[in-house]
């Protein structure tokens, strides 16, 4: 079974994302973030699914969740995700980490 590995930016996003979302219903949160990860655990089963993302990293590839972005990599064991963010936000103004 193909696995999910987060890195330490996805873990801060996935963080800040549960922060927004429980500021105004904390059992809301919990869902939100349960249904991210079970989408991350998606990918990992058909990584090449997602856009290639070369403008962000070599080897990235991003797949939308409601109104975010997943960001991952591809690797042996399945997936890393690199980043989750808002689609809203201006992309090219994030810290992308370093492949």
């Amino acid at each position: 079974m193909s696995r999910v590995e987060y890195s330490p930016l996805a873990m801060d996003d996935i963080s800040a994302v549960w922060d927004f979302i429980a500021a105004d219903d904390s059992a809301a949160a919990d869902g939100f973030i349960e249904e991210l990860l079970e989408d991350c655990k998606r990918i990992a089963q058909m990584p090449r699914m997602g856009r290639k993302r070369p403008e962000y990293g070599r080897v990235l590839r991003s797949f939308p969740f409601r109104d975010y972005i997943i960001f991952y990599r591809c690797a042996s064991f399945g997936i890393e995700v690199a980043r989750v963010v808002s689609g809203f936000r201006d992309l090219d103004r994030l810290n992308w980490p370093k492949e």
